[in-house]
C-alpha cells in the first residue's frame, strides 16, 4: 500500500484531511515519534496519508511573550531546553526537563507538540502541569482548550487529543516563570520511568508525580516563609494524596523510592528558594 505524503503550509489544509480520516493519517512534526515507533518497537508503519508540519514552522514554530508564554507546537526541544539563542527566559523546571529528553541531535529535531501528543511518558508533562500550563489545540471543527491541571485531576490527560485534533500551542502564565522550582527525574528497576517535579509559586504549591504510566498532580497553598520546616510534613500530605503509603498495592521498596524522590522535592524547592532570596 502507498502512502500520500503531504506537506502542506496551510493550517486548515491539515486539518481538513485529519479530519476525513483521522485513523488513516499521521501527523509529522520532528519525526522522532516515528522514528521511536519504527526503530525501537518495531512496528510496521504504513498510514493512508503523512502529512508534514514541517511548512508551518512560521505559524507554529514560535515563542511569544504576551499576558503568557506562548509556546508553538513546532517548538524544538532543544528551543525548551535553552540550547538554541532564544530571548525569551523559559521556566527553568521545563528547561530541566526538556534536557532529560533524548540528547542534543534529538532535541534539535522533536518538538513540543510530538512530545505531548505521541509519547505517554512525555517528561514534559509533569513540568507543564506544575506550571499551570493550558494546552491549545485545532480540529477542522473547533478549537480547544485543556487546563493541564483539571485534566489530570479528571484522569484525562492521555491521549491529550484524539486522532482528528493537533496541538496549535502551549501557553504558560508568566508569574510561573519565576517559580521556585525544582525537577527530579528516577528511574527505577524496570521500564517505566518516575518522575518528580515541585514548584512554588503565588503561595500555591504544586507536586507532580509520572510513575506507572500514571501522572499525578497535588496542589496545597503553603507559608513559603516556613517551607523548610513543613517539608516533611507537605511530603506526607504529597505521598497519601498520590496513594503511596505502607500499605499501597506497590512494592514496598518502590513506595519509600517514591515518598524520598517527593521529600526531596520539596526540600530542594526550599533550598532554591532561600538561595534565591524568596520572601
Amino acid at each position: 500500500m502507498k502512502t500520500l505524503y503531504l506537506a502542506p503550509s496551510d493550517l486548515e489544509k491539515v486539518l481538513d484531511p485529519l479530519a476525513e480520516d483521522p485513523d488513516g493519517t499521521m501527523l509529522m512534526a520532528g519525526g522522532t515519534a516515528l522514528l521511536w515507533v519504527v526503530e525501537i518497537f518495531g512496528k510496521p508503519v504504513s498510514p493512508q496519508r503523512v502529512i508534514s508540519l514541517h511548512n508551518l514552522g512560521g505559524l507554529l514554530g514560535q515563542v511569544k511573550r504576551k499576558s503568557a508564554i506562548e509556546l508553538g507546537a513546532l517548538v524544538s526541544l532543544a528551543t525548551l531546553a535553552g540550547e538554541l539563542p532564544e530571548e525569551t527566559v523559559m521556566p527553568s523546571v521545563l528547561t530541566q526537563a526538556a534536557r532529560s529528553c533524548g540528547f542534543p541531535g534529538i532535541r534539535r529535531t522533536a518538538t513540543l507538540g510530538g512530545n505531548l501528543a505521541n509519547n505517554m511518558l512525555s517528561q514534559l508533562m509533569p513540568a507543564l502541569a506544575v506550571l499551570g500550563a493550558n494546552v491549545h489545540m485545532h480540529s477542522s471543527s473547533e478549537q480547544r482548550t485543556v487546563d493541564l491541571a483539571k485534566s489530570i485531576g479528571e484522569g484525562v490527560y492521555y491521549p491529550i487529543c484524539s486522532n482528528s485534533q493537533m496541538i496549535t500551542s502551549v501557553s504558560i502564565p508568566l508569574e510561573s516563570v519565576e517559580a521556585r522550582q525544582s525537577y527530579l527525574d528516577f528511574t527505577c528497576p524496570g521500564k517505566f520511568p518516575v518522575v518528580v517535579v515541585s514548584a512554588l509559586w503565588q503561595g500555591i504549591l504544586r507536586v507532580a508525580l509520572l510513575a506507572d504510566q500514571k501522572l499525578s498532580l497535588w496542589i496545597t497553598e503553603t507559608d513559603g516563609s516556613t517551607m523548610e520546616k513543613q517539608a516533611v510534613e507537605l511530603s506526607d500530605a504529597a505521598c497519601v494524596s498520590f496513594g503511596l503509603t505502607d500499605v499501597s498495592p506497590l512494592a514496598e521498596i518502590d513506595v519509600y523510592r517514591r515518598r524520598a524522590l517527593v521529600a526531596r522535592s520539596l526540600k530542594l524547592t526550599s533550598v532554591e528558594k532561600s538561595v534565591i532570596g524568596g520572601v
